[in-house]
């Protein structure tokens, strides 16, 4: 599925491995404890989309943009998120093993005890994010100062 409109809908707790839902709007959609395992989600956006305690392992978020995305608890090993805007993110214990990372924005976003092991973070910019009970620097490229 390409060109979805999803504002508002309810996924909650469904299983769409592999779904392709590119250049989707996902408004305030809610995916809370989805199944999402290799979803294909590129380039849509959204505010405020829910996602926590979803399973988006191996998932395509590349060059999406979501303000604000609700993710607490989420998965997202080796997720590919090259490029994603998801400033304000909440990812509080979040898995993000091996996720690539590489020039995602995650500004503002909260990454309190999230698991970031293998993670790529190349050129993600990192300014004001919480990361291991500190607060980045607002200039924080690649790496929190």
């Amino acid at each position: 599925m390409n060109w979805v409109i999803a504002s508002s809908a309810t996924f909650v707790k469904s299983r769409m491995q592999r779904v392709t839902m590119t250049n989707s709007v996902l408004d305030s959609a809610d995916f809370t404890g989805a199944d999402l395992r290799r979803a294909n989600l590129q380039d849509s956006s959204g505010e405020f989309p829910r996602m926590s305690r979803a399973n988006l392992s191996g998932a395509n978020l590349s060059n999406v943009s979501f303000l604000g995305p609700e993710m607490e608890g989420a998965k997202l090993v080796k997720a590919n998120l090259t490029g994603a805007e998801i400033g304000e993110a909440q990812l509080m214990g979040a898995d993000l093993t091996g996720a690539n990372l590489t020039n995602a924005d995650l500004r503002y976003a909260d990454l309190t005890d999230a698991k970031l092991t293998g993670a790529v973070l190349t050129g993600a910019r990192l300014g004001n994010a919480t990361i291991g009970g500190r607060t980045c620097a607002a200039d924080s490229i690649g790496t929190c100062r």
